[in-house]
């Protein structure tokens, strides 16, 4: 590399660290955009379940939920909900629930991309928010009609740990599928500003 080269590179550096929004732009347009992730998501799913059924295991139904938990997730409950992107958007007007996780997460952090605790978070934080709001709305229709706030949101949450007791394979075939459908949006970002960072340093040499 020659001088010239490196200054101009430090230069550039120093210019990104001073202005972070130039830095988030570039940083933008380094990974692939909402229809490139989800013509990603549809394909790989489609190649997916023939793979699937290959393994003498699993059914075309048991196929069938891991491709639709992978689906799910890479398009409703994608990584870039931290943003304002196609997957928030396409929430509608239910979309306030991830405002919260906006201001929590940082894009491209680990807790909205890592491979396995991004998706899982997503679980988690929806799961939470739904009860909050399944208790408010319960408090609120209590003012009207006496109703038990806590004890219906128990019961509700006590028939979900009922499912999930009677039926883990079916939830951990769904799991692995939602988690494999947030990876694929994680890997494919990561592959891609991996890819232009080498062309950028190729053509640097």
């Amino acid at each position: 590399m020659t001088l010239p080269t490196l200054v101009s590179l430090l230069t550039h550096h120093a210019t990104l660290f001073r202005n972070p929004q130039s830095a988030i732009r570039i940083q933008e347009f380094a990974v692939p955009d909402g229809r490139t992730h989800d013509i990603i998501t549809v394909v790989t799913a489609a190649v997916g379940v023939p793979a699937a059924l290959t393994v003498p295991s699993v059914t075309p139904g048991q196929a069938g939920i891991l491709a639709a938990a992978y689906l799910l997730s890479g398009i409703l409950f994608s990584c870039d909900l931290d943003l304002r992107s196609e997957p928030y958007l396409r929430w509608g007007r239910a979309r306030f629930i991830w405002w919260p996780y906006q201001r929590i997460i940082h894009h491209r952090a680990v807790w909205s991309h890592g491979l396995i605790i991004g998706p899982v978070l997503r679980i988690i934080y929806f799961v939470s928010v739904v009860f909050g709001l399944l208790y408010l709305g319960l408090s609120l229709v209590n003012l009207l009609q006496p109703v038990d706030p806590s004890g219906t949101s128990l019961r509700v949450a006590q028939w979900i740990a009922g499912y999930v007791q009677r039926h883990p394979f079916v939830v951990g075939l769904a799991l692995l599928g939602f988690i494999l459908g947030g990876a694929s949006h994680s890997l494919a970002d990561w592959i891609s500003t991996g890819s232009k960072h080498l062309r950028r340093r190729l053509r640097a040499f």
